[in-house]
């Protein structure tokens, strides 16, 4: 079934609004034909199979296509609370490392610049890469059926992204300090059949300064290991996200609440 996205102000009691930008993937790009059943997504955990009218190839108007509801909506439970704090690595991999973490159920995602961050960017390039990420991370949700968008914060520097956190039930920093734990020694701290929120917070290529460090300890993170291999910031990223979203949701007993 192909899917698409539209935010949550475009649904009512009786169907969806899709974006012109929608319509026209919908329509030109998957090329769906008219009375074809698709699924719609909200980024707020809602999804609905919809209808494609009849008459759709005509009605590319500016304000896009409507979708009749095939069936009620329904609201998905996150399946777990999980944070990645990520320093802005080099290139193109902050788009790989935002439209994994989509795909694997990330609910929050803090980009920060550190002392060893290469990339700089000014007031300006900082809400143009936030808004083509926004964009990446809503074709993410379509792409895998997640129907939880995660939060993306404004990039920021270091010392404001972790006063700005808000509570934890668990934090940890990857690192390649010598006292850092193994990953897998820290995950029991969890009380035994609770999920609770966690963070996980990956650095630059450069690693973390040790002042960084030390704020981030401060904040209660816990410096961890992944193994005795130097992983990419990436797959650092994308090892520590697979490990926390299946261990956090295999633990949730029930339904769960919104991320903050």
């Amino acid at each position: 079934m192909n899917r698409c996205f539209a935010e949550p102000e475009r649904w009512d009691e009786r169907g969806v609004g899709l974006s012109t930008g929608e319509t026209h993937h919908l329509l030109r790009v998957l090329r769906a034909r008219p009375g074809e059943r698709v699924e719609v997504l909200d980024g707020a955990g809602r999804r609905v199979a919809a209808n494609v009218p009849e008459d759709a190839s005509g009605r590319e108007r500016e304000d896009g296509l409507r979708l009749p509801y095939a069936e009620a909506p329904e609201q998905v439970p996150r399946a777990c609370d999980v944070t990645l704090i990520q320093a802005l690595p080099k290139g193109r991999r902050m788009e790989w490392i935002l439209e994994k973490a989509v795909e694997l159920g990330a609910a929050r995602i803090v980009p920060v610049v550190t002392a060893r961050t290469v990339v700089r960017l000014n007031a300006g390039e900082r809400m143009r890469r936030e808004t083509r990420w926004r964009r990446l991370m809503r074709q993410a949700v379509t792409q895998s059926g997640n129907p939880w968008l995660p939060r993306l914060e404004p990039i920021r520097d270091l010392p404001e992204a972790l006063a700005g956190l808000g509570p934890l039930d668990l934090f940890l920093v990857g690192s390649l300090q010598a006292q850092a734990v193994p990953f897998r020694d820290v995950l029991g701290r969890l009380p035994s059949g609770t999920a609770g929120a966690a963070g996980v917070m990956i650095g630059p290529e450069g690693d973390l300064a040790p002042g960084e460090y030390a704020a981030a300890a401060r904040a209660g993170a816990v410096p961890v290991n992944f193994g005795a291999l130097t992983l990419r910031v990436e797959t650092a990223a994308l090892y520590a996200l697979s490990v926390l979203v299946y261990t956090l949701g295999r633990a949730r007993p029930g339904p769960v609440t919104e991320s903050r």
